[in-house]
């Protein structure tokens, strides 16, 4: 974490009594001014003192304000379920340009769906039927409040990506599974904010997901799977899990260039064009 600059502090306290609580937290005097100003913004004056105070603790400003934008949406967030980040509504919109004017019998599956943010954006983007899976009762219950807080209707249910029978078929299989590894978690490669504040359930995990994720895009029929990720050799384990005569895998890399999807698609489908994304 970088140092606080004493004249930062001072700038602070200049401007607000409230603004160095937020500073001591985010140790960027620019980024403390935009916080302080969603948290005046978004919450009534009596609640800004505690709001300010919750985050010189490390406590996420989404819990803290209770939402989240996602897209067009209004993600509702609470502690227990991952919080949305940017670069997954960055490869989000950019599936839903690339795959726009679907056939409306169309259908998608999120796996591990959390706030439920991707299948209510797929849903709202494309107009397909989408279902989203969690193993975690509370990120299907938020899900499901997001549907209603959102209008958009999507089909939530509970299903554990390790021991699914997924016998239905789907054209496209998303998922933005636990990715990091126990060795990263308990280092300071993942905040400290991060670990005593959100679920350690959505966080961690390995290669034994992105061989089940593989497993149910064969199993359901899938033409175009995008599993977002973590490490590179997830990409490697993904591709080697499906048949190289068929299928054709690539990595996406988001807009600080960091590899964040393997991006997967039959070969002469109707999802070729995920190609695009890559």
């Amino acid at each position: 974490m970088p140092r606080l600059s004493p004249s930062d502090v001072v700038k602070a306290r200049k401007i607000s009594k409230l603004l160095p609580l937020v500073l001591s937290h985010t140790r960027s005097l620019d980024l403390a001014s935009r916080e302080l100003g969603w948290i005046q913004l978004e919450l009534p004056k009596d609640r800004w003192l505690e709001a300010c105070r919750q985050r010189s603790r490390g406590r996420p400003l989404q819990y803290i304000l209770g939402s989240q934008p996602f897209g067009e949406l209004d993600v509702k967030c609470r502690e227990g379920v991952l919080i949305p980040r940017w670069e997954t509504e960055e490869w989000v919109l950019k599936l839903c340009n690339a795959i726009g004017g679907v056939d409306k019998r169309f259908r998608a599956m999120d796996i591990c769906c959390g706030t439920g943010c991707i299948a209510l954006t797929l849903k709202r983007q494309l107009g397909c039927e989408v279902v989203g899976v969690d193993i975690s009762e509370e990120a299907l219950e938020l899900s499901r409040e997001n549907s209603l807080r959102n209008g958009v209707e999507v089909q939530f249910m509970r299903c554990d990506v390790l021991s699914a029978d997924a016998g239905d078929r789907f054209d496209l299989i998303v998922s933005n599974p636990p990715y990091i590894s126990m060795d990263d978690y308990t280092s300071s490669e993942v905040a400290k904010s991060v670990k005593l504040y959100e679920p350690q359930l959505a966080l961690v995990g390995g290669g034994e997901f992105y061989h089940a994720l593989a497993d149910i895009v064969q199993r359901t029929k899938a033409k175009g799977f995008v599993f977002e990720l973590g490490y590179e050799w997830q990409y490697e384990t993904t591709r080697q899990c499906l048949p190289a005569a068929q299928w054709e895998c690539s990595l996406y890399y988001d807009s600080n260039g960091k590899p964040r999807c393997v991006v997967g698609w039959m070969k002469h489908s109707s999802l070729a064009q995920l190609s695009t994304l890559c």
